[in-house]
Order: C-alpha cells, then structure tokens, then sequence
C-alpha cells in the first residue's frame, strides 16, 4: 500500500471550512497508521480551526478508525490551545523535545546578556570582534515581500554552500516555489522576517522565520562554513534578540531541536515540550504499534546501539 493523502476537514452549514487536520495514511509493519503531515520538515503540528466545536469533530473522525488501526501525531506542543482536548479524549502522549526559548520582556539588551551565562556573552561579544576585524559588518532585516526576494538567491546560495556533500538532497527548485507560495502572505501580514548577516555586502548567515504575538519562530537557518571560525549562526541569534527587544518584541522560539548553542541564549526554564500523540482501540492491532511507538521502539534502539558499541 503506497501512501496516500488524507485530510480531515470540518464544514459548518453555511459550506465554509472551519476546520483542517493534515494526515496521510502509511502501511507500518502492516498496520495502517493515520500519521500527521508534516513529519521532518515541520517543528510543530497544529490543527487550523475556526473554533473548539471544530477540534471536537475532528477528533471523533480520528477515533472513527475508517481506513486505519492507529493514529499517530508528531510535534504536537504542549502549550498549544488543542493539545488537552486530545489527551482529554484519550490519546497517550510521548515526550520528543524540549523548546527553547529566551524570554526578554521588558528588558534591554545588555540587560539580557546578563541573564545568560557570563561565558555565553563573553563568547559572543568575542566572535562579533572577531569578525568585525575582517571587514564591514551589516546586519540586514528583510521584512517585505520584495525585501525577500531581492535576497532570495543569496539564502539559496548559502544553505546549498552549507549542505552539499550531506547524505541528504538539496532542496529543488520545486520545493522552492511551493515555499515562497507560502510565504509571500506572510510576508505581506508582516508575519515573516529575514535575518541576513553579511561581512563586506557578503551574505554569510540567515535566518528565516515567523512573527507572532510578539515571538519571533526561528524556522531556516544556515550560514557559509567557510566561516565556520566565527560562528556566524551563533552571532546572528544574539544581533536578531538586539533588533527584537528593540521592537517591543519578548521572546525567541527555537522551534524544536535541543543543541548547545540554543541553550547558552536561553535565560529560563524549558516552558513548552513536543509531543507524539497515539491512538488505538484496545486489543488491536493498532495497539501493538502504539506500544511500540511509546515503549518498545526505545528499549530496541538501545539495544542496537550497545550491539554497535561492542563490534
């Protein structure tokens, strides 16, 4: 069975669309999961609704089994407004990942840097010397539509320079154009923001991402590794928290992914966590595959690995 696409969506009688929860259906081991889209390229699931009674649908549609034994949701936020009407209608969650995020309510920059670690800012007060040495240094905040685009090639250019050689493909040209779909409406919402730094009109990082109730998402990233030295990435987080707090803005999300360098910006506790949402009937066999997603998939894993070590 190949995959195939499956979005559930809720229409009130008026015929509009209130609700919208992407899935495709998969064959695992030869039980059909209902499994939600994205699955890599995305750092949170969401359902998109217009209000509660829509979420409610949604989940009954899921429990309904129609075409599959098990459901199975990635990414899905704690901290979401729908994230309890699951685990309130039975579904067992897993932890994936804490979030990251620097909290600067109400504080100036250097007020900020003080809340991290003395290393942390000691570092980066270092590295942007460092580069400064080099040449002139701009620091570029592409907030339109054309802005955007006039900088464009340049991000495609570095991420390539980044990822050429990885065992994974580079991003086609397909891909870009759905993407910039995409993101041409955020954009014109002054939902999306594009971090460039440069050194001598040299783009050498960027950050791309999302603005929203005064939280900046941080979603693609990369800089040229020839700069590597500098640590171009870590500099940009700290020059994107200045430009923030300067715009009455008060936190920097990292999305998922729980590295290093995010923690030594980060000045508080983790306050979100990403979870992996499973539902099955009982004494089915779609509860076997949620008992290994929640329990048996780990303990195999860490079997594997210490057959690894051992050779």
């Amino acid at each position: 069975m190949q995959n195939s696409l499956y979005v559930v969506t809720v229409i009130d009688q008026n015929q509009k669309v209130v609700g919208i929860a992407p899935f495709y259906i998969q064959n695992k081991f030869g039980v059909k999961v209902l499994q939600s889209i994205p699955v890599h390229f995305g750092d949170f699931y969401e359902v998109v609704i217009a209000n509660q009674d829509a979420v409610k649908l949604i989940i009954d549609h899921l429990k309904s089994f129609k075409k599959w034994n098990v459901v199975k949701i990635f990414n899905y936020n704690n901290t979401s407004n729908t994230f309890n009407l699951f685990i309130d209608n039975g579904f067992t969650s897993k932890k994936i990942v804490d979030i990251l995020s620097p909290k600067f309510k109400q504080l100036t920059f250097d007020e900020f840097l003080k809340t991290i670690s003395k290393n942390s800012r000691n570092q980066y007060k270092k590295k942007l010397r460092r580069l400064t040495r080099e040449g002139e240094i701009s620091f570029v905040v592409a907030k339109t539509w054309q802005d955007y685009m006039e900088h464009f090639e340049s991000t495609k250019k570095i991420y390539n320079m980044r990822w050429e050689g990885d065992d994974r493909p580079l991003l086609s040209d397909d891909y870009y154009k759905m993407r910039n779909e995409a993101l041409q409406p955020l954009f014109e919402k002054e939902k999306a923001l594009l971090y460039l730094l440069k050194l001598n009109n040299e783009t050498i990082a960027f950050r791309l991402g999302f603005l929203n109730n005064k939280t900046f998402y941080d979603w693609k990233v990369s800089h040229n590794p020839k700069f590597d030295y500098y640590s171009p990435g870590f500099l940009t987080v700290g020059l994107i928290i200045e430009h923030l707090i300067s715009t009455d803005n008060h936190a920097f999300n990292f999305m998922t992914g729980n590295y290093q360098y995010k923690r030594s910006w980060t000045n508080n506790n983790e306050d979100s966590t990403n979870y992996e949402l499973l539902y099955a009937k009982r004494f089915s066999i779609g509860e076997l595959y949620l008992r290994y997603r929640e329990t048996y998939r780990d303990k195999l894993k860490e079997i594997a690995s210490k057959i690894k070590r051992t050779k």
